[in-house]
């Protein structure tokens, strides 16, 4: 199986190393401030090193821990740049996880439209450009298990879920 590039918080950074550890192919697991490679979502630089021999990318920000303008910067602009340098890059297999709409009700966070709609941008892209891919929404502001992130990542490359 290809290696496979998640991308998480730093919150998360440990559940993501157990639950792709099961996986039967190499992973990397980059966050922010987390143990072993560290990243920047918002700066993009520090995410594209990590392409050049992966085969599956995980996108993996779907927990509302940042402030609401930069929750939809990283959702909106730097997603959709993100997606338009996949094209030149080995990745041929994508997993989002989508956040969904913010459950904090009143009238709605900045750009909250926006990053619900992230999950229907990631799918229509990614069939115009013939990348796999899966959009594993967030079923609360807290993420998705890193469990089914890890068994689409599996399915997308032709794996199956992990054990």
């Amino acid at each position: 199986m290809a290696r496979i590039v998640v991308c998480s918080d730093g919150a998360r950074g440990a559940a993501f190393v157990a639950a792709f550890a099961r996986l039967d192919a190499p992973v990397t697991v980059a966050s922010e401030g987390g143990e072993g490679v560290t990243l920047d979502p918002l700066r993009l630089g520090t995410v594209l090193p990590l392409l050049a021999d992966a085969a599956c990318l995980c996108w993996c920000f779907g927990a509302r821990r940042r402030p609401a303008a930069e929750f939809a910067e990283l959702h909106g602009n730097r997603l959709s740049s993100l997606l338009e340098r996949l094209v030149d890059s080995p990745v041929r297999a994508f997993v989002y996880e989508s956040p969904g709409r913010s459950r904090s009700g009143g009238g709605g966070a900045v750009g909250d439209d926006e990053v619900a709609m992230a999950g229907e941008r990631v799918a229509e892209f990614c069939r115009r450009k013939r990348i796999r891919f899966a959009v594993v929404e967030s079923p609360d502001e807290g993420g998705a298990d890193p469990a089914d992130l890890a068994a689409a990542a599996a399915r997308l490359l032709g794996g199956g879920a992990p054990a």
